[in-house]
């Protein structure tokens, strides 16, 4: 594969520039407001995000679930485990949340 074809690869975002002058002091309030406008930007399947976590053996685990509701303590969300075919819903306190934003 010609190395140029994957180093070329990139969208130019036109959106606003991230600066520490813009961001808000509460990370939740900053959060919502990022959230928001991504709904307004009509992102598909803007509450679709990556949860990482790591096992009691020390190996990293990363997963797609869907965000179903947040507020200053907690996300909340589903995740649907395909080979049970059942919903699990859980409460997030200390995880690391990825939210993809492509549109």
């Amino acid at each position: 594969m010609d190395k140029n074809i994957l180093f070329n690869i990139r969208k130019d975002y036109i959106f606003e520039e991230l600066n520490e002058d813009g961001i808000l002091s509460d990370p939740f309030r900053q959060f919502e407001k990022w959230f928001n406008e991504a709904i307004d930007a009509e992102i598909t399947e803007v509450n679709a995000m990556f949860i990482a976590t790591c096992g009691k053996n020390g190996m990293p685990a990363v997963r797609t679930v869907l965000l179903k509701e947040f507020d200053p303590e907690d996300f909340l969300f589903i995740q649907i485990i395909a080979a049970e075919k059942e919903m699990i819903l859980v409460i997030i306190r200390k995880h690391l949340l990825c939210f993809s934003g492509k549109n």
